[in-house]
């Protein structure tokens, strides 16, 4: 059950998400009683239409989630830490975060606004990595594991260093040869 702290939250994001073009169905399925953990849920199965509206701010989920919940969840908000072998995992604000994925681990990581990442990848480790806005990602691949990045605009920083796939604005096929 949701402390009255979640509820608010949840009221609040559910009226934004609204104003900001939330589809009917989205609406209707969320309930107003939806925990911390279900809010971050809907964060990553509706990423796109975060990224797209900028929503939620940095700032509002500073102010609004506990950082304990946000980092078990896999959100580091303008936060300096690491994790492992993490499924999904949302790197916002003004983060420095340092990921590591091994033994047959498989992460889906999404860098935005001015955030920093460093993620190692080995041991047959299977890693999507997205960064958006001015993020700064590097990106250390061992023999053996499978790591793409996906840059989503050209003011990405980035370092690559192994057996890294990577697709974006900069990257197309017909520069590759020359």
């Amino acid at each position: 059950m949701a402390t009255n702290e979640e509820v608010r939250v949840s009221k609040e994001l559910r009226g934004q998400a609204r104003n900001l073009g939330l589809c009917d169905e989205w609406y209707t399925a969320w309930r107003d009683h939806t925990p911390y953990s279900g809010l971050i849920m809907k964060m990553v199965d509706g990423y796109d239409f975060c990224v797209e509206n900028d929503w939620p701010s940095p700032k509002y989920v500073c102010d609004n989630f506990p950082t304990p919940v946000l980092r078990e969840n896999g959100v580091f908000c303008n936060d300096k830490s690491s994790a492992r072998n993490m499924r999904n995992v949302i790197v916002m604000g003004e983060s420095d975060v340092k990921l590591e994925y091994n033994d047959f681990s498989f992460g889906d990581v999404r860098v935005r606004h001015s955030s920093k990442a460093e993620i190692h990848a080995e041991s047959l480790a299977i890693v999507h990595i997205h960064a958006y806005e001015h993020a700064d990602v590097a990106v250390f691949a061992d023999e053996g594991a499978k790591v793409t990045l996906y840059v989503h605009n050209k003011s990405v920083k980035h370092v690559v260093e192994g057996d890294v796939d990577v697709v974006g604005p900069k990257y197309k096929k017909s520069d590759e040869n020359g």
